[in-house]
C-alpha cells in the first residue's frame, strides 16, 4: 500500500479564508497537483523548464510547486518582497516559461517581460 493510499483521507493542507477553514486531504492535494502538472504539459512546457511561483504560504503555492515537479519542470520560489527588477532577473536566469502569482500586484512585477519577451 502506498503512503497516498494509506493516508488519502487525512488532512494535508488547511487555510483560513473568509473566517472559515478549508482543508484538503492528501488525495485532494495530490489530485490538484497532478491537475496543475497536466496544465503545464498541455501548455507545451519542455522538461526542466522554470516555473516561478510568487505568493504567500498557501495550498495553491504548494500545489504549484509539487505540480511543477510532477511535470518535470523546475519550481522556483520567489520572495514576495522582491522588487520587479529582481523578479525579472530570476525569471530570466531560471529560464521561466510560466509565472504563478498569487494576485495581480505580484504578477505586475513580471509585466515588463511580456513586452520584451
Amino acid at each position: 500500500m502506498t503512503c497516498l493510499a494509506k493516508y488519502a483521507k487525512n488532512p494535508a493542507l488547511s487555510v483560513k479564508r473568509h473566517k472559515q477553514w478549508i482543508t484538503l486531504n492528501y488525495q485532494e492535494y495530490f489530485d490538484e497537483s497532478i491537475r496543475f502538472a497536466k496544465s503545464l504539459i498541455n501548455l507545451g512546457l519542455p522538461e526542466f523548464a522554470g516555473v516561478n511561483i510568487i505568493g504567500f504560504n498557501s495550498p495553491e503555492w504548494a500545489i504549484a510547486f509539487h505540480g511543477s515537479t510532477f511535470a518535470r519542470c523546475i519550481p522556483v520560489g520567489i520572495y514576495t518582497t522582491n522588487n520587479k527588477e529582481i523578479c525579472q532577473y530570476i525569471a530570466k536566469h531560471s529560464e521561466a516559461k510560466v509565472v504563478v502569482a498569487e494576485n495581480r500586484q505580484l504578477a505586475s512585477k513580471y509585466f515588463d517581460l511580456l513586452e520584451t519577451g
